[in-house]
């Protein structure tokens, strides 16, 4: 016994002639009387009485078809009624997009990327905050669909589309009661007093060591001890084992935490990118995409 079988009778039933209901149907009067008697055999028992009067073959309950009529009628609607609003339902839940993003994106730009991907209404977006050196990683495993990301201002991205949005100067962060504390900016010539805390080993397709080294000047003052979180650099920073370079739009409370921030004048800028993988063929993806893009160039 299946769905479709007792959904023939119901409609024999109601219309009380097999070539009305076979019409209601779309289906052959064969296949439709078959059907019955397909589920007759099922039931054991006789549930609609036949005749050949009138225009086309008649059909009438019997006793047993009436009560089995009642009981399996309100099943059969209840079943549609399901049917119906679990297909609403799958047709209001959207497919998710995780926007990336790390420590240096200004809550901000964020924020205003957050509610363009939002805008077309085709993706339910979540933020992912992305840890320190680990944005390949993310677009790797798929947990990031499009990013925030920050680096040399100008640089494109061999795997990504990108478009840059903005440009932070880089800046270098120092203990508070550091002797060049009171200025408000620096040059790479002071920092090479300096020890420096070593940014990372290698390079790949968002990280390039030298530019965190201003185009690698610095390269001979790195301290011994290198930070793998901003939370590890502070830390460092304010422990004495070397200033760091950053760019400007990273927003922490920077005197809380006993350091000072002074822009380099003679660096390059920082920029920050909106990117997607080249190779995404999802057009959820790249309309969101294109939606935080417009945002930034309006």
């Amino acid at each position: 016994m299946d769905l479709r079988q007792l959904k023939h009778f119901i409609e024999v039933a109601k219309v009380g002639k097999f070539t009305k209901a076979a019409e209601n149907l779309h289906v052959s009067q064969p296949g439709l009387s078959l059907s019955i008697q397909r589920l007759e055999h099922e039931v054991g028992g006789r549930l609609l009485a036949r005749s050949t009067a009138g225009d086309g073959r008649g059909a009438t309950l019997t006793p047993l078809g009436e009560t089995f009529l009642a009981d399996v009628e309100p099943l059969v609607h209840g079943l549609d009624a399901a049917l119906a609003s679990a297909q609403r339902r799958a047709a209001s839940i959207l497919p998710k997009l995780m926007l990336g993003f790390v420590s240096s994106t200004p809550r901000e730009v964020l924020n205003r990327a957050l509610v363009a991907a939002r805008e077309p209404g085709t993706a339910d977006v979540t933020p992912v905050h992305m840890a320190w050196r680990q944005e390949s990683a993310l677009f790797r495993r798929g947990a990031v669909d499009i990013a925030l990301v920050t680096a040399r201002a100008g640089r494109s991205f061999q795997s990504f589309v990108s478009h840059q949005i903005a440009t932070y100067p880089l800046c270098a962060v120092i203990p508070e009661d550091h002797p060049f504390a009171d200025r408000s900016t620096i040059t790479v010539a002071d920092l090479r007093t300096m020890q420096i805390l070593d940014p990372g080993a290698l390079d790949d397709e968002f990280f390039e060591r030298a530019f965190w080294l201003c185009d690698g000047a610095l390269e001979d003052r790195i301290a011994a001890r290198p930070a793998t979180s901003v939370e590890e650099m502070t830390s460092f920073i304010s422990s004495g084992y070397g200033a760091s370079v950053v760019s400007s739009s990273l927003e922490l409370q920077w005197e809380t935490l006993g350091l000072k921030r002074l822009i380099i004048s003679d660096c390059p800028p920082a920029g920050i990118f909106l990117v997607r993988r080249r190779s995404e063929g999802s057009s959820v993806v790249a309309q969101c995409w294109r939606a935080v893009r417009s945002t930034f160039n309006s």
